[in-house]
C-alpha cells in the first residue's frame, strides 16, 4: 500500500460553498448515485450498489487530498461497510434480513404505483446520508482530522471521524436538505428510473470501487453528463444552505473535540503506572 500522505492538511474550502467548487458538486453527484439506489429493483444490488457509491466517493476524496490512493480499510471504516443492525450482522446465519428484502421486493412489484412514494422517500434519505458524509469527510480533510495513517490502514484517525459524523448525523435536523432534494427529485422519475438502471448493471459487473481503471472513470463521467441538469439544479440549491452547513460543521468539530478528548483520556489511563 503507498505511503503517500499529505503533508499538511488541504487547504479548507470556502467555508460557504455556492455550490460551483468541484469538490462540492462531485459530493452532490455521489450523493444522487446514492439517491438511485432504492430504484434498482434487484434484490440486495441496491444496497451492494449504495455502498460502491459510498466507498468511491471517499475513495476519491481522500486520493485526491493525498496525490495517491488511500487505504481501503479507511475506506471502509469511514463508509461505515463493515457496520449494520443485528439482523446485518447474522447475515450469513439467519434468513431474516433476506427474506423481508425479497417479501418488500414481490410487494414493490405488485404494488408499485401504491409505494411509489415510500421509495421516492427512501432515495431522498439515501441521497441526504451520502451527502453529508461526503460533506463531513471534506470538512474532516480540511481539519487535519484523519491523519497520515489513513492511507496506511484504518487508522485511530478515521475511527474518531467516523464516529464524530455519526454523531453530527445523530444531532442535526436534516429537513432542510431532504425537503429541497424532494422537491427536485419529484419531476425527474423517468430520468432517475433510467440511470438506476444503468447504475445497477455497472454495479452488478463488479469492478472495485477502489479501482484505479479508467473505464470506471469513464463510466462514472457518462453518469455526470446523464444526470448534469439535475445535479446543477441540487448543487447550487445545496451550496445555498449557509446556515445549514454552518451548523453541519459546527455540531461535527464539537463532536470530534468529544472523541479526541475520550482518546486522550484512554491514551492517559494506559500511561505510566498502568501496566501491572
Amino acid at each position: 500500500m503507498p505511503d503517500a500522505a499529505p503533508s499538511q492538511p488541504i487547504p479548507p474550502s470556502p467555508s460557504r460553498p455556492a455550490g460551483t467548487e468541484h469538490w462540492f458538486r462531485r459530493v452532490t453527484f455521489y450523493a444522487l448515485l446514492a439517491g438511485l439506489c432504492p430504484l434498482i429493483p434487484i434484490p440486495f444490488l441496491d444496497d451492494k450498489a449504495l455502498d460502491w457509491v459510498r466507498r468511491r466517493m471517499l475513495y476519491e476524496q481522500l486520493r485526491g487530498a493525498a496525490g495517491g490512493p488511500p487505504a481501503s480499510a479507511s475506506v471502509r471504516v469511514l463508509a461505515g461497510s463493515d457496520e449494520g443492525s443485528f439482523l446485518e450482522g447474522c447475515w450469513s446465519g439467519c434468513f431474516v434480513l433476506p427474506l423481508v428484502k425479497l417479501v418488500v421486493y414481490l410487494v414493490r412489484k405488485v404494488f408499485s404505483k401504491i409505494l411509489i412514494l415510500l421509495t421516492l422517500n427512501q432515495c431522498v434519505e439515501r441521497f441526504s446520508e451520502t451527502f453529508h458524509l461526503g460533506y463531513l469527510v471534506h470538512h474532516a480533510l480540511g481539519r487535519g482530522d484523519l491523519g497520515a495513517a489513513a492511507w496506511q490502514g484504518a487508522s485511530t484517525g478515521s475511527r474518531r471521524v467516523r464516529e464524530a459524523i455519526r454523531e453530527t448525523l445523530d444531532e442535526i435536523d436534516p429537513r432542510p436538505v431532504r425537503q429541497l432534494v424532494s422537491r427536485t427529485l419529484r419531476g425527474s422519475r423517468r430520468l432517475l428510473l433510467g440511470a438506476s438502471r444503468v447504475l445497477g448493471r455497472w454495479v452488478r459487473r463488479g469492478p472495485s470501487p477502489e479501482s484505479e481503471e479508467a473505464e470506471v472513470e469513464r463510466e462514472l463521467a457518462a453518469d455526470e453528463s446523464r444526470l448534469s441538469r439535475l445535479l446543477d439544479r441540487l448543487s447550487r440549491g445545496l451550496g445555498a444552505e449557509t446556515g445549514y452547513l454552518e451548523t453541519l460543521e459546527a455540531t461535527y468539530d464539537a463532536a470530534w473535540a468529544v472523541q479526541a478528548e475520550g482518546g486522550s483520556g484512554a491514551a492517559g489511563s494506559a500511561g505510566p503506572g498502568a501496566r501491572s
